[in-house]
């Protein structure tokens, strides 16, 4: 069996570290980015609101569903008793 030359590829020692080493690792990069970006702070900021509007309009939509069914099944139910 012939010993590995110099040109031979090295395993890769950042496969070895964990997750948690790499999360660690990115999250200062992360906060400089954001910190220095204002492209990233106003698509975040804009996707967030978006979020927010959306949910909070299906929110109402369904509550004004729902009391709309609830209050024609009672008027329902009350003009079936009285006949």
């Amino acid at each position: 069996m012939a010993s590995p030359s110099p040109a031979d590829p090295q395993p890769v020692a950042a496969a070895s570290t964990s997750p948690w080493v790499r999360v660690r690792r990115a999250v200062p990069d992360a906060l400089t980015y954001w910190r220095r970006s204002i492209r990233a702070r106003v698509v975040v900021t804009v996707v967030l609101m978006g979020a927010v509007v959306a949910g909070s309009v299906g929110w109402l939509l369904i509550r004004q569903i729902s009391d709309g069914l609830v209050q024609s099944r009672v008027s329902a139910s009350i003009s079936e008793a009285v006949t």
